[in-house]
């Protein structure tokens, strides 16, 4: 096999992961094989953060390796409060295409699996709606009884 043809080939996989990536448009690559396509996938996991408000970023898993996932980000949909500024709100996953990313996968200390990625620490989803505070961050100490 020439040096030549295998080049092609890696750019070929790379410009496939290449779009895949950047607009979630791609189907998943053929590179990604069906053996990744079990465990987590499908898992929804969700992150909070956000300075002084309290946002939810929610994503679902999408291929599931030994040591890292790929997500991709997913909508939510508030389901109380007033005017989208403070309530709680669930994942809802409308087929939209989104970017996706590598997270990778780690254990906090009480040992919940957790993954990193996009700059923020996502955890497996248990499907309560999360609470949300565009207003200010101080109130989510009082709603979840967190110590700040």
């Amino acid at each position: 096999m020439d040096s030549r043809r295998v080049g092609g080939w890696c750019a070929d996989i790379a410009e496939e992961l290449n779009r895949f990536f950047q607009n979630g448009e791609t189907p998943t690559p053929s590179v990604i094989g069906p053996e990744c396509l079990k465990g987590l996938t499908g898992r929804i996991v969700v992150a909070h953060g956000g300075y002084n408000i309290v946002a939810n970023y929610f994503a679902k898993i999408v291929a599931d390796f030994p040591y890292e996932v790929i997500l991709q980000t997913i909508d939510s949909e508030q389901v109380s409060g007033e005017y989208g500024m403070r309530g709680t709100e669930v994942a809802k996953d409308t087929g939209e295409s989104h970017p996706s990313f590598i997270a990778f996968k780690g254990t906090s200390t009480n040992e919940k699996l957790n993954f990193w990625g996009d700059g923020k620490l996502y955890f497996l989803w248990d499907g309560t709606p999360q609470y949300f505070d565009h207003l200010d961050y101080l109130s989510f100490a009082q709603n979840s009884g967190r110590v700040i």
